[in-house]
C-alpha cells in the first residue's frame, strides 16, 4: 500500500542517513520504525506499562540471578591503579 504523509525536513535527513547506513530503503526504515513504535503502544495497552518498563524489568530479573559484586581484593586493586590527579 502506498500512502503520503508529511515528513519535515530534518527527520527526512536522517532518515536518509540511517537507511544508507543500514543499507536499506527509507521506506523500510520508516517501516521499521513505525512497527516498533506500534509494540510500545501495544505493550503499553496490554500489559499497562510501557516497553522502557518492561526493558528494566527483564534487566532487573536478569541481574538478580547472581552476585555481581566485585571482589575486595579486586576493588582494592583496580582503586590503587586509579593515578591521583588534583582537580
Amino acid at each position: 500500500m502506498e500512502i503520503e504523509i508529511s515528513i519535515p525536513d530534518e527527520v527526512v535527513g536522517k532518515a536518509e542517513f540511517w537507511a544508507a547506513r543500514l543499507g536499506i530503503t527509507k521506506s523500510e526504515l520508516f517501516c521499521r520504525a513505525v512497527l516498533e513504535y506500534v509494540k510500545g503502544c501495544e505493550a503499553e495497552s496490554q500489559y499497562g506499562y510501557n516497553a522502557d518498563d518492561w526493558v528494566r524489568e527483564a534487566l532487573d530479573a536478569v541481574y538478580s540471578r547472581d552476585d555481581f559484586r566485585v571482589d575486595d581484593v579486586l576493588a582494592k586493586m583496580q582503586w590503587a591503579s586509579l593515578t591521583r590527579e588534583k582537580w
